[in-house]
């Protein structure tokens, strides 16, 4: 079987696993909170609306005008060049390792809907194949996925950026405190009068984000009762639960349950990621401090999370940066490259 076959293989598994949902989808007229921004309310497609959101949804209802499954085919292309050029069924290989990310049930349900997280998923494995076969962070190629990241989702494209910045001067161990010093910084803010305007406007947004969804009923997935001053605080459990809400709560219908599958496949990865973490506290590889210090800052996403799908769909950016940290040692640049070393220098 040569790596063209292997790719193509690979392919019409994801095919197999991702089409019956993408039709169930279709013939039960389900319809995400997004895609009822993205795709019906005028809200989408208003002057008053974020420039990234409008063109979000200009493309959106261009395809669904198509076809209702015109996302779904777009997102297949997008997969059919990820996995075409995999050379081995082998954790070796960082093409085949970071396809695993499509693989996981929250990618492949969301796969067929029109929202903006599986490109995000597709950009993010395209971005770090880049980095990590080029082993430096300023290329033409590298900025502009960047910059595509930061268009659609600005707050994770710019934890990229930072990433690039302070890589060459802080140690690997920083990487992963950094998110952390951030949220109590914010907590202790919180609890200083003279700051609490700025902490309004942030709960204002809080409230603003949770009533598109079920109206206000308290902080975090946990529906704490709401006291601003200490805002960070409530929303800091968020990360208890940020990658496999479903594990704590949830429905056990259809979609509970491929949830549930996807928190166990999460967990897997993350208790595996922390056990190479302490056998890699020296590493110098800018690919894996990205990685690192990108998965640490899910700290901060999960902050202001009031519903667990959305969650569900912020995490899935998160996947390749997890599974780049799980097996980061055993993969293997292309003859010619940079070889894969503690001392290798990313910002050349």
């Amino acid at each position: 079987m040569n790596y063209n076959t292997r790719g193509l293989f690979l392919f019409l598994i994801f095919l197999a696993v991702s089409s019956p949902i993408a039709i169930w989808k279709v013939a039960s007229g389900y319809v995400s909170s997004d895609e009822e921004l993205f795709l019906f309310s005028k809200y989408g497609i208003s002057d008053t609306i974020d420039l990234r959101y409008f063109v979000v949804s200009i493309s959106f209802r261009f395809l669904y005008d198509i076809s209702q499954y015109g996302i779904y085919s777009l997102n297949l292309i997008f997969v059919f060049f990820i996995v075409k050029d995999i050379k081995s069924f082998s954790l070796k290989d960082i093409r085949f390792a970071l396809s695993l990310s499509l693989f996981f049930p929250v990618s492949i349900f969301y796969s067929g809907l029109f929202t903006r997280d599986f490109l995000l998923l597709i950009l993010n494995v395209w971005l770090l194949i880049l980095l990590f076969e080029a082993n430096r962070a300023l290329s033409l190629k590298v900025l502009l996925l960047v910059a595509l990241i930061f268009f659609l989702r600005p707050t994770f494209g710019a934890i990229i950026l930072f990433s690039f910045i302070v890589y060459p001067f802080v140690r690997t161990w920083f990487f992963c405190l950094f998110p952390f010093v951030l949220v109590l910084s914010l907590i202790i803010i919180s609890f200083n009068d003279p700051l609490l305007n700025g902490v309004e406007e942030v709960v204002f947004r809080y409230e603003n984000t949770q009533g598109r969804y079920k109206g206000y009923e308290g902080f975090s997935f946990f529906l704490i009762d709401y006291h601003s001053e200490i805002f960070p605080l409530y929303g800091f459990f968020n990360t208890l639960a940020f990658f496999f809400p479903y594990l704590i709560f949830g429905e056990l219908d259809f979609y509970g349950v491929l949830m549930k599958i996807n928190g166990i496949v999460f967990l897997v990865f993350i208790f595996r990621s922390i056990v190479v973490f302490f056998s890699s506290l020296n590493e110098d590889d800018l690919v894996y401090k990205v990685s690192l210090f990108v998965l640490s800052s899910s700290v901060l996403f999960s902050l202001i999370q009031t519903e667990i799908s959305s969650a569900l769909r912020v995490s899935m950016s998160f996947i390749p940066y997890l599974i780049y940290l799980c097996f980061h040692s055993g993969f293997t640049r292309k003859s010619g490259s940079y070889s894969h070393s503690r001392n290798s220098n990313g910002l050349t």
